[in-house]
């Protein structure tokens, strides 16, 4: 595909500088023999930077190289570089002054194309997938540069502004303030409660009769023949206790629910409009934190599975009477095609989608920690779903498939470097923490660890 500069792009791009800078933006693609990019603030600064044809690229660039450009007589947070995929060597000067005119010696424009709208991840081949169609962290460019753990978008952005403030002093950037998002996928509400009655006799079998724990058996056929509600004594009815630590926090926690059933391997086995489900649903409403959807197993490469469902939540939520003035979830798995699943999402009516994360390394994956709107780099539109990047899924950090992390401190400090980058820049740092995996003293120590300031 040749990669062409057209109207849609500009005005996204004007939107993305307004959202991250909190100012009004002309660009220009100046199209020479020396093809660059111009940005004019202010009417009175002109930032011009290079173009680097190999980050509009579309799939995944085994070659592209990767630099590190330092800079100088910077106001250093925590980094003292500037990644800078596309470029074997860092320039000899990053920044080239003239009067009331700066030029940058990289794309950094074509950085925040290349990361936001993921064109690596555009017609993966099937060596790049893993078992669930999910690409992998590993043939990713950030974690092959080894920047996976840096939200390098935000970096040169927080960069631009600098040298913008020494040009002009007076400018006033958008004052953006830490914070957490907190959600939680609804896999399974219940340990037992919906389990198929073969899977519960095998169960209920290997408690009562192999391990003899009588007292636990007993437990398991209570919960399982409970009608009206899922019981306190289930392990992963941790609702109360995930909404009393967040308002604690004074924080919203956002619950993911399941409105379909397209893979009964992987999908929940619950159904959503039910008594049981909807007296939760209400409850969660009650207490002031936030309800969304959560596409089933087959749902991610197919736009009117995902709109189907989510449309459907909405209509179960407004026969409770439940208004929000934001809907939005998480793909199950965390499952994505770019950009169908987005064009999904969009057809939903759903306001932002928070998928997008590596399901086998934590990180940046989209290069920032801020919700942007989305673009589609193949038929070049701005599309009308915006993306609230995930950070960290607590299972990337201890499942044996994935990270494998052991200690209870090794878990934390890997969650807490990331939050503190992310806080560095002012930014939103989104985790999702299933409530299934809150069923353990250790798991609710960690938890509460992270959420503090």
């Amino acid at each position: 595909m040749n990669f062409e500069i057209n109207e849609n792009l500009i005005i996204w791009l004007k939107l993305i500088f307004r959202e991250k800078m909190g100012l009004d933006f002309e660009i220009k693609h100046i199209n020479s023999s020396q093809p660059s990019w111009s940005i004019l603030v202010e009417n009175t600064l002109e930032i011009s930077c290079a173009f680097i044809p190999n980050l509009y690229k579309l799939g995944n660039q085994n070659n592209l190289p990767c630099s590190k450009i330092s800079i100088e007589n910077f106001e250093k947070i925590y980094f003292q570089d500037l990644i800078s995929p596309g470029i074997k060597e860092a320039p000899k000067s990053l920044l080239e002054r003239k009067g009331s005119h700066i030029h940058i010696n990289y794309d950094f424009i074509g950085l925040i194309y290349w990361c936001l709208t993921r064109a690596e991840e555009i017609y993966p081949k099937n060596k790049l997938l893993d078992e669930h169609s999910r690409f992998k962290s590993k043939y990713s460019h950030a974690f092959v540069n080894g920047y996976l753990d840096r939200p390098v978008v935000d970096e040169w952005f927080y960069f631009i502004k600098f040298i913008i403030k020494q040009s002009l002093p007076r400018v006033s950037f958008s004052d953006n303030k830490y914070s957490i998002y907190v959600s939680h996928d609804v896999d399974s509400p219940s340990k037992y409660r919906f389990l198929r009655k073969r899977d519960l006799l095998k169960t209920f079998a290997s408690t009562f009769i192999k391990q003899k724990k009588y007292s636990e058996a007993k437990n398991i056929l209570e919960i399982y023949l409970s009608r009206d509600k899922i019981l306190d004594k289930d392990p992963f009815n941790t609702f109360d206790w995930i909404m009393n630590i967040s308002e604690s926090k004074n924080i919203k926690s956002s619950f993911y629910f399941m409105t379909g059933i397209s893979n009964k391997g992987f999908d929940s086995n619950y159904k959503i409009n039910t008594n049981i489900i909807n007296n939760f649903i209400k409850k969660i409403h009650q207490r002031g934190h936030l309800i969304g959807v959560h596409p089933s197993y087959y749902s991610y490469n197919k736009p009117l599975m995902i709109a189907k469902e989510g449309l459907y939540l909405k209509r179960i939520c407004e026969n409770l009477d439940i208004d929000q003035t934001r809907w939005g979830g998480r793909m199950h798995y965390l499952r994505w095609e770019h950009p169908t699943t987005a064009i999904g999402w969009e057809k939903s009516g759903y306001q932002y989608d928070s998928s997008l994360t590596f399901a086998d390394n934590p990180g940046f994956r989209c290069g920032t920690c801020n919700e942007y709107q989305m673009y589609d780099p193949i038929k070049q539109r701005i599309l009308n779903i915006r993306e609230k990047p995930l950070i960290v899924m607590e299972v990337s950090l201890f499942h044996e498939k994935y990270l494998n992390l052991k200690s209870k401190e090794s878990v934390i400090n890997h969650i807490l470097s990331l939050k503190n980058r992310v806080k560095s820049l002012d930014g939103q740092f989104t985790i999702l923490w299933h409530n299934s995996n809150l069923d353990s003293k250790t798991m609710q120590e960690i938890y509460t660890s992270i959420l503090d300031d």
